[in-house]
């Protein structure tokens, strides 16, 4: 007979021994009873009160494949501790003839044999309940006295491992205030407040400084006013702020929340993955500010100045992107450059899209899942979850195929002829329409390299051929973004 082993633990306070120990003795067993093991399925971590565990589902998955005849248990609540589960699972095991072998029970296959097993497999069920609903109450009786229930604690905050009693930690609750009094004291932004604290060598622990979604989360926390909630429960612990102060603070945050922001899409920004900062290399990405006149002014920003790692300024983005619509149209008007990018296209037009690599990868996944379910069914291994599946991927792959069949026409080719006639008709224009300034950008241009001062260097497929632009910026259009902004 050949068997696989199946071991579970359930929460990251236990360990690898827990499987070594169920491993040895379930190879204990095996040797005993002359099974030959040919695998394992191993969960970490998960509870037995789900089937929602990848190593389970795969072992199910292989079971129905008849690629085994056995599965040995260390005891039946690492199978399931879930009663309808551990019923559903049982009888797919039993219809493909692959047994369920728990070595530290013994269940004989006759209808008291399973019936036993099922009251077992309820009084685990009942067990992890029970145990659950005790911890709750537990927690909740600790939080309402003020001791620490496990649940992460912030900066400022510590407890006594003796006594669990939540206590102040001094040294740091000092940085807690100060955030405070610079947030609502002084009114300086979270942005001016994370490179103050940079400046003053300030860090959150030993190797990571104070980041902006740090300081703005510890602006947030109730448990600074002294509010300790698990679950339903709200215990007291000692406060570190006072009510007035985090109640300015939050005022601060919503009055902050309320200015209008302009979330603009990517696909705004033209040159959104092709334009990078010649500083630091990092790429140039959509921004935009909302001044107090209500105007809108929209940017290509460096993303390490985003993270202030790089003191490159914002450009605006209608400049930048005029500037190089312009160098484009009359590089374009080459002839010799027309006559090579036609070619380039041509050629180009017999290789797949990745859009259509991955429809038809994709395609290739649900025929392959639809046949495994379709022997499923054969086997008579049909439920409502099977039928739901089976209308699932059905409909999935309509809407592939469709998908395909669109891309296809998207991707229909044209003669060399037509694609150079196309070309030198733009060849004498006077502007280009935006969509046409997309297929440049994405067939010709490689790269775009941009200064603080707002020169830019283009770099075309074409050769490699670099060419360097002066954009009409003037230093009063160079803006530091976030600078005004309570988040950035």
């Amino acid at each position: 007979m050949n068997a696989v082993l199946y071991m579970r633990y359930s929460s990251d306070n236990q360990t690898e021994q827990s499987i070594e120990g169920q491993r040895k003795d379930c190879e204990r067993f095996a040797k005993l009873n002359k099974i030959d093991i040919i695998g394992e399925y191993i969960d970490r971590a998960l509870t037995g009160t789900t089937d929602k565990r990848p190593e389970f589902q795969r072992m199910i998955c292989d079971a129905m494949d008849h690629k085994f005849d056995a599965i040995i248990v260390w005891k039946l609540d690492r199978f399931s501790r879930n009663v309808g589960d551990s019923a559903v699972y049982s009888q797919k095991l039993k219809e493909c003839g692959v047994k369920l072998i728990s070595i530290t029970e013994n269940f004989d296959d006759t209808c008291e044999g399973e019936f036993l097993k099922n009251i077992m497999i309820a009084m685990n069920q009942y067990y992890v309940l029970e145990l659950s609903r005790k911890i709750k109450r537990g927690m909740s009786v600790s939080a309402e006295k003020g001791h620490y229930c496990g649940a992460p604690l912030p900066s400022g905050l510590t407890y006594d491992k003796n006594t669990m009693e939540i206590l102040i930690d001094e040294p740091k609750a000092t940085i807690v205030k100060e955030v405070f009094r610079l947030f609502v004291n002084q009114g300086m932004s979270i942005a001016q407040i994370e490179e103050d604290l940079k400046k003053r060598g300030i860090k959150r622990d030993e190797n990571t400084f104070f980041t902006g979604i740090s300081i703005y989360r510890m602006l947030k926390n109730r448990k600074y006013i002294g509010e300790y909630k698990i679950g339903n429960t709200i215990g007291r612990i000692p406060r570190i702020i006072d009510g007035e102060t985090f109640s300015k603070a939050q005022d601060r945050i919503k009055t902050k929340a309320k200015r209008p922001r302009i979330e603009v899409p990517d696909s705004d920004y033209m040159f959104t993955g092709k334009l990078f900062c010649s500083k630091c290399g990092g790429m140039m990405v959509a921004d935009s500010a909302v001044k107090k006149n209500g105007k809108i002014y929209r940017y290509y920003k460096c993303t390490n100045a985003k993270k202030h790692k790089c003191d490159c300024r914002a450009i605006p983005k209608e400049i930048v992107e005029k500037t190089i619509e312009n160098n484009c149209i009359e590089w374009l008007k080459s002839p010799q450059v027309i006559r090579d990018t036609a070619h380039a296209i041509y050629e180009s037009q017999s290789k797949k899209t990745p859009l259509m690599e991955s429809f038809e990868k994709r395609l290739e996944e649900i025929n392959k899942s639809l046949r495994n379910l379709c022997k499923a069914i054969e086997m008579g291994i049909i439920s409502e979850t099977t039928k739901a599946r089976l209308n699932e991927l059905e409909s999935e792959k309509k809407t592939i195929e469709e998908s395909i069949g669109k891309e296809m026409i998207n991707c229909r080719h044209a003669d060399e002829c037509s694609i150079w006639y196309a070309l030198e008709g733009y060849r004498f224009s006077k502007g280009a329409p935006k969509n046409f300034m997309s297929f440049i950008l994405h067939k010709f241009i490689d790269r775009i390299e941009c200064t603080e001062n707002g020169a830019l260097s283009i770099i075309y497929k074409w050769k490699k051929q670099r060419v360097s632009v002066e954009t009409a910026l003037k230093n009063e259009t160079l803006v530091r973004l976030g600078e005004q902004s309570l988040l950035h």
